[in-house]
C-alpha cells in the first residue's frame, strides 16, 4: 500500500467536515475517492490551493480569536470534540505546509480545549 500523505488526509477532512467543496473529474461537486479519504493519492494542483487557501484561512481565524473564549467555525459540520481533532490534526499540515503562523495557532489554547461556534 503506497505511504499516506498527511495533506491529502487534511484535505479529506476538510471536505467531511463541510470546509472545502470537493470537485470530481466529470467538475462537479461528488464523493471523494477512496484514495482520497485514505490519503494514498496525490493532491490535484486545485485541490491543493483549496486546502492551503483553507488552512490559511484557519491559522488567521484562530490567531484573530486570540483572547477569545469561543473560535468561529463556519460551514463546520461536526462535534466539539471532532472540531479539536481536525483543528489539531490540520494545523500540523499547514505547519508543514510552511503556512506563516501555523505554529503559533497549533500553540492556541483551541487546539486543547473546545469552545468552538460551528455550522
Amino acid at each position: 500500500m503506497a505511504p499516506t500523505k498527511p495533506a491529502t488526509l487534511a484535505y479529506a477532512k476538510l471536505v467531511e467536515a463541510g470546509l472545502i467543496e470537493h470537485i470530481g473529474q466529470d467538475q462537479k461537486e461528488g464523493p471523494l475517492p477512496e484514495a482520497t479519504k485514505n490519503g494514498t493519492r496525490e493532491l490535484s494542483v486545485s485541490q491543493k490551493k483549496k486546502l492551503v487557501e483553507q488552512l490559511k484561512s484557519l491559522v488567521k481565524r484562530v490567531q484573530q480569536a486570540g483572547d477569545s473564549d469561543v473560535l468561529d467555525i463556519p460551514g463546520y459540520k461536526g462535534s466539539h470534540e471532532e472540531a479539536k481533532e481536525l483543528l489539531r490534526d490540520v494545523l500540523k499540515v499547514a505547519q508543514d505546509e510552511n503556512i506563516d503562523n501555523a505554529a503559533t495557532a497549533m500553540k492556541s489554547k483551541f487546539v486543547t480545549v473546545y469552545n468552538f461556534k460551528l455550522g
